[in-house]
């Protein structure tokens, strides 16, 4: 058999009151060349290409579907994507609030569960509205519309998105009330 560590040294002990230098470690020489046209190239030396085409190779042979799916939609560039809007009677609404009222009560004579559920939404020109819950999941329609941007608020970590939709309405809204 075949020693495969033959490189490596055995651990050197320091002995008490001697001096210790680490190993000078090379880095290759990566050298970035001037743009042909809209691409710049870099400069790397075979060996470091190389051996990151074999990480590359073993990571993804490694990986699994599911997780190479995760990792592609995490990354994905969002601007320009088509998303969809929520609308009730072709008003775009921006956000809604949890249930204002939320009644769930068993009737004592006939034995009939009844809710009494209601809501408030916003749409986009800044008007709210309060109404039940059956009626906006009855009537509530999905329109599509474009990323034109992105925002992260750095404290709160809240996305909010600038779209457009196809009849051209700009409008900001925030992550939880896309699609």
């Amino acid at each position: 058999m075949e020693n495969i560590n033959k490189d490596l040294t055995p651990r050197q002990i320091p002995q008490p009151g001697q001096v210790v230098t680490p190993p000078v470690v090379e880095t290759p020489v990566v050298e970035t060349t001037p743009k042909v046209g809209d691409v710049e190239y870099t400069k790397v030396p075979t060996v470091a290409y190389e051996k990151l085409m074999a990480r590359i190779d073993r990571l993804e042979s490694a990986a699994d579907r599911k997780g190479l799916a995760r990792f592609d939609d995490q990354n994905r560039d969002k601007i320009g994507k088509e998303i969809k809007l929520i609308t009730i009677d072709g008003k775009i609404i921006i956000s809604w609030s949890q249930m204002i009222k939320n009644i769930v009560e068993k009737h004592p004579l006939s034995g009939v569960w009844g809710e009494d559920q209601i809501m408030e939404i916003t749409f986009e020109d800044k008007t709210t509205q309060q109404i039940p819950y059956v009626v906006w999941a009855r009537r509530h329609e999905k329109i599509p519309a474009i990323v034109k941007s992105e925002e992260k608020d750095q404290k709160t970590g809240v996305i909010k998105f600038k779209v457009e939709t196809k009849d051209g309405k700009k409008i900001e809204v925030l992550e939880t009330f896309i699609n």
